[in-house]
């Protein structure tokens, strides 16, 4: 098993090698031309996943909410 990179804003753990896959497309700040753009664009889209699953979440336990979705704390 390799070695993740934890992606805050997801609470997602991405492997930092794959074979045969260039590491910086498993970044993906290291893909945009313009860090802040990525950030930027990134935390609107948290933003959009938590406003989204609030259709789902009635019956779903606050600690799966709180530890399966993204964070918008910073």
């Amino acid at each position: 098993m390799s070695k993740t990179n934890r992606m805050r804003r997801f609470q997602l753990e991405v492997p930092e090698t794959v074979f045969g896959v260039d590491p910086d497309i498993l970044r993906p700040i290291n893909c945009w031309p313009d860090r802040d753009a990525y950030k930027t664009k990134c935390k609107s889209l948290a933003e959009q996943f938590a406003t989204n699953f609030k259709r789902y979440e009635d019956g779903v336990p606050r600690d799966v909410i709180e530890k399966g979705g993204p964070d918008l704390s910073f």
